[in-house]
């Protein structure tokens, strides 16, 4: 019979490989027999958290009250009215402390959002800018290109302002006349 982790899985192949009633019943013991311990094991872990927490109660001690304000000054004895008065004060400051960190709390959260926001305006603030100098190239590109073709026209009127038609048959001053008319 199986009883530790490795022998158990061992145990569960061969039954895979060859299951029958005698293997099985094998197989079961075990896992119950481990199942009890482990609950065993827990309840033994439960009861020993107790006993540690019950024994760090009874180690807590009484702390001086010092309602003199001399430290260490020897006993001091003191009515129970004093008592509750000096432990209330000391709720009082407790609870001071408490709404300070609560204050603290809200505060960082209202710094967090307020930085947000910020980094929100920022990015609208980017954006608007990479948008107007998209906007800014586009306007400048379509000057240029008017400007080119401004150029462009000018030079081809230039050109055509410097070519004359040229033509062969028309004669340029009388003496050709007359010599094309002798012939």
């Amino acid at each position: 019979t199986p009883t530790t982790c490795h022998a158990v899985r061992r145990f569960q192949k061969a039954f895979k490989n060859e299951p029958s009633e005698l293997l099985l019943q094998k197989l079961l013991k075990p896992n119950e027999h481990l199942a009890a311990e482990n609950s065993i094991s827990r309840h033994t872990i439960v009861g020993l958290q107790i006993a540690l927490q019950d024994e760090k109660k009874q180690r807590k001690r009484g702390k001086p009250l010092n309602l003199l304000g001399e430290a260490k000054s020897g006993p001091q004895f003191f009515s129970p009215g004093r008592i509750v008065a000096y432990q209330e004060e000391k709720e009082k400051e407790k609870a001071e402390k408490q709404q300070e960190t609560e204050d603290k709390k809200a505060q960082q959260a209202a710094n967090k959002l307020q930085k947000e926001k910020e980094k929100e305006e920022q990015a609208l603030l980017v954006a608007e800018r990479r948008e107007a100098a998209v906007i800014a190239k586009v306007a400048k590109a379509a000057n240029v290109q008017s400007r080119k073709e401004e150029r462009e026209k000018a030079a081809a009127a230039k050109i055509a302002k410097t070519k004359r038609p040229k033509c062969s048959s028309a004669p340029r001053n009388g003496l050709e006349k007359s010599t094309a008319a002798t012939e």
